[in-house]
């Protein structure tokens, strides 16, 4: 009985180790760190036979891999910016209204200057007509006979009624004032534009590229009283 029961265990030994010895074989070794960066990646896994020796692949999630964050601008573009003299522009505004727009390429501007020009110019226009007639009507009703300002009247003839010698004189200096106002507001808005033009070619100048570099650090500044804390800004220009 133990003859049979030792010549069982043999043959359950030799059928374990021939089919479980092949696949143990078989098993890929999972525990070797996949490769990183953008090196060759072998597949291992796959019978040999079916990969050629050319055939690799990449890691596409390289860290070097550039990324387009900003927009880039045609080489006239710049070469048009390059040209672009803050001074020029001015002048070119000083001289006529828009001009120093249309030269730094804002030329959507120009309407609106000359809509604010020809708005002015119609309430200077409305103001001076209604100064000369009040003007006017006041002259007449001043030469009039008699002290009484009150009776003292003439007609404005665009209101269709007439005013005594102290509604007239109220009314031309109210008319005169307005516009004079008109007329401090149209150079105002001619120097706005001035200076509009020359903002706008300075930031279109500007470099703001990687070839300069602002560095601030904490200091301690020597003073009359004592040791001061202090801040030291250090702007580095790169060729």
């Amino acid at each position: 009985m133990s003859n049979l029961f030792l010549r069982l265990g043999l043959f359950g030994l030799l059928l374990w180790l021939g089919l479980v010895s092949p696949l143990c074989a078989q098993t890929p070794d999972t525990t070797r760190p996949a490769p990183t960066g953008r090196f060759p990646i072998i597949r291992q896994d796959l019978p040999a036979d079916t990969i050629r020796p050319d055939v690799v692949e990449y890691d596409t999630l390289a860290a070097d891999t550039p990324a387009a964050d900003t927009v880039a601008l045609s080489d006239s573009a710049n070469a048009r910016i390059r040209k672009i003299i803050p001074k020029k522009a001015a002048l070119l505004s000083l001289a006529l209204p828009g001009l120093g727009q249309y030269y730094n390429g804002q030329i959507w501007k120009i309407p609106i200057i000359y809509a604010g020009f020809t708005t002015f110019g119609i309430l200077i226009s409305r103001f001076n007509g209604q100064y000369v007639e009040f003007l006017n009507a006041y002259t007449v009703a001043y030469n009039k006979p008699g002290t009484n300002p009150q009776l003292k009247k003439a007609l404005v003839a665009s209101r269709n009624l007439e005013y005594d010698l102290n509604q007239l004189q109220r009314g031309t200096e109210f008319y005169r004032r307005w516009r004079d106002y008109n007329y401090i507001f149209t150079a105002l808005f001619w120097a706005l534009n001035v200076v509009d033009a020359n903002v706008t070619a300075h930031l279109k100048t500007f470099d703001i590229s990687d070839s300069l570099t602002l560095r601030y650090h904490p200091v301690i500044i020597p003073a009359t009283v004592g040791m001061v804390p202090g801040v030291s800004l250090t702007l580095s220009f790169r060729k």
